[in-house]
């Protein structure tokens, strides 16, 4: 039987297809249709056109020539021409004169008729006899009779299928769930070796399928190559028809079954990001399955009409199709392309549009509301600007809002959410620590052009004391932590993560008033980091760990250690002159910094520093994203790459670039 290759549709990206801006490379899928062949006895029973009659014998059975008369059915086992393929039992009816022949010369030549089974499932299988010399002979000492082809003793029937029916299930490989099933008619037969599978689309059942591939045949190894490479924006899953081969020899009513196991596609995704004033205002985003049909899309939420206008010539979309790597990310932006989406191609109104924004995209996109195969794997954001009266971008982009960091003798001092302009020098109030005093109430601050505030000045804060010379501050200083941010929907790297300072050393450390030997500690230099909660402090005396009250770390903050030492089955590390941290309540990492790009999975989970896992929260297949250290988290201490204040990526989640 002929292979036919059937294109059966393509992609054309043509209209305002803009260079391609990023170029992402995926792994081949390993994704083949599979077929096969079923052996397993089937529910139901199959018949057969042979007719037995009152009296039944096997060639086994003993038996007097005298017996023997029209009304006795010889029955004979039959195979396929592969012996061990067994069909069904054949009954030899003689005629009068073949049994005067048997009894004359104890052998007699006989018709072998064909055999038509009727399968369990509705199916016709047709089988001729190989040999058309067949023989019974009667042997006198034994009573019994013997089965002969061309002279020679055999024990059955062999026949060829002539041709037949096959009975094809397609069923979800992912979920095993069956939805169709469809008899091929006369596609088996003698000479032939294969027999192309029927897909759904042409027997108009696609509506079935429901996220799944049809059943055709793709190469996805080979499928991120052009079709056309005069334009390589001209693109196909280049399907074939499934040509599945078989065994002719090896058929019969329990085999004559296939089962198409149709592979899960990816998703398509639709995503509208609504800006006000450059920052995102809201969001829609729909997830659909190939071979169904959109609903209306309800929940959309714009800024005020009486007070932000639309920008349409900052209208723009980012596609990505996973299936084809080669096309990167394609951008489409601009006053023409808002038009033609939303204006133009408004029922044909040329009417601008003012809501709906998300339905007019969808219906622009897939004009029936039914998701073709072609959308598998497909990813696009479309967004739209809105600008308030007065909005200056030129303005926005040149404030900057960040915290800035101070040096001090107690620590890293944070003060959070300060603002200026790029390039400008601003004043900046020193953090009050109750009990202390700091040397100065402000210090002066650079707000660069990469968006951060930073000052080369340090504090000094000097312990308050009473006449008496004690010191009255009732709470331990500790230095001022970032907030525990809310949960980002769409985490992005930090541009430029570097860890916090180290913290000078207790300048005044108290001395022990009863100096006694302590087990010897082991040198290790390193860093650590701490998590979620304020840190306890330990000071080493006569052998043991004593919690220090007056002082604390900071949450999210970092420290390098110079020793270790093991007390009572715990682990420590100083971080400054006899303070230590238990080694449970902080992680250890490595300072290094570099890109990592996330694998081929939709999303890739997160954790926090205490290795638990980030709910709500991911990266996108194939994302890039900068980290500036290696951590060692959990009891096992495993190896995470840092990506965000308090988001790790585990290693083995990702490739190093």
């Amino acid at each position: 039987m002929k292979k036919k290759t059937i294109l059966l549709s393509a992609i054309i990206l043509g209209g305002f297809t803009a260079p391609i801006v990023q170029q992402t490379v995926a792994s081949a899928q390993n994704i083949q249709t599979e077929v096969v062949q079923n052996t397993k006895t089937q529910e139901g029973k199959s018949t057969n056109n042979q007719e037995p009659r009152t009296n039944k014998i096997k060639l086994s059975d003993k038996i007097s020539l005298d017996q023997l008369n029209t009304d006795t059915s010889i029955v004979i086992p039959s195979t396929n021409k592969d012996v061990n393929t067994k069909l069904d039992d054949i009954y030899v009816n003689l005629t009068d004169e073949e049994i005067a022949e048997l009894k004359d010369n104890k052998e007699t030549n006989f018709q072998v008729d064909g055999l038509e089974i009727t399968t369990s499932w509705g199916g016709s299988l047709s089988y001729e006899s190989v040999s058309s010399d067949m023989q019974l002979q009667y042997d006198d000492s034994t009573q019994t009779l013997s089965l002969l082809d061309d002279s020679k003793k055999v024990d059955h029937i062999t026949y060829e299928l002539m041709h037949g029916d096959a009975n094809v299930h397609y069923i979800f490989k992912d979920t095993g769930e069956e939805i169709y099933q469809k008899i091929h008619d006369d596609t088996l037969g003698s000479g032939e070796q294969d027999f192309t599978i029927e897909d759904l689309v042409s027997l108009q059942k696609d509506y079935l399928l429901k996220g799944h591939f049809d059943a055709v045949s793709i190469d996805f190894d080979n499928i991120a190559n052009v079709v056309n490479p005069s334009n390589p924006t001209e693109i196909s899953f280049k399907e074939e028809p499934i040509v599945k081969e078989y065994d002719p020899d090896k058929i019969n009513k329990d085999n004559a079954e296939f089962t198409v196991k149709l592979e899960k596609a990816e998703p398509t995704i639709f995503n509208l990001n609504v800006y006000l004033d450059g920052k995102i205002f809201s969001k829609q985003s729909l997830t659909a399955d190939i071979y169904t049909k959109l609903s209306k899309q309800t929940g959309e939420i714009l800024p005020d009409p009486s007070t932000a206008k639309l920008n349409n010539n900052k209208t723009r979309t980012d596609v990505y199709y996973s299936y084809f790597p080669q096309l990167g990310v394609t951008t489409m932006s601009g006053k023409a392309f808002h038009q033609t989406i939303f204006d133009v191609g408004n029922n044909g109104i040329d009417e601008p549009t003012t809501e709906d924004f998300f339905n007019q995209a969808l219906h622009y996109y897939i004009r029936d509301m039914d998701i073709h195969h072609l959308f598998a794997g497909r990813k696009q954001t479309i967004s739209i600007y809105y600008e308030s009266d007065g909005y200056s971008e030129e303005e926005a982009n040149s404030t900057v809002t960040a915290n800035v960091h101070i040096n001090s003798n107690l620590g890293l001092q944070t003060v959070l959410n300060v603002t200026g302009k790029k390039g400008k020098t601003i004043t900046v109030n020193v953090p009050q620590i109750n009990g202390y005093k700091p040397d100065k109430e402000t210090v002066t601050a650079k707000v660069n052009e990469d968006g951060t505030i930073t000052t080369d000045e340090e504090v000094k804060y000097e312990l308050i004391t009473d006449d008496e010379g004690n010191g009255n501050n009732t709470k331990p200083p500790v230095t001022t932590p970032d907030p525990n941010p809310a949960p980002n929907p769409n985490p992005t790297p930090n541009p430029n993560p570097a860890p916090n300072p180290n913290p000078a050393p207790n300048p005044n450390p108290a001395p022990n008033p009863n100096p006694t030997p302590n087990p010897n500690p082991d040198k290790m230099n390193g860093f650590v980091g701490t998590m979620k909660q304020y840190v306890k402090l330990y000071q080493l005396e006569k052998g043991q760990m004593k919690p220090i009250t007056n002082k604390e770390l900071g949450k999210h903050s970092d420290w390098k250690f110079d020793q270790t030492i093991k007390i009572d089955g715990k682990i420590y590390y100083r971080v400054a002159t006899n303070e230590w941290v238990d080694a449970k309540t902080v992680y250890r990492y490595q300072v290094e910094s570099g890109i990592v790009e996330t694998k081929d999975k939709e999303f890739t989970t997160l954790v926090s520093s205490d290795a638990k896992l980030i709910s709500n929260r991911g990266l996108g297949a194939h994302s890039a994203w900068k980290y500036d250290r290696i951590a060692y988290l959990g009891d096992n201490e495993e190896k995470y790459y840092r990506v965000a204040t308090d988001e790790f990526i585990a290693l083995n989640e990702v490739i190093q670039r």
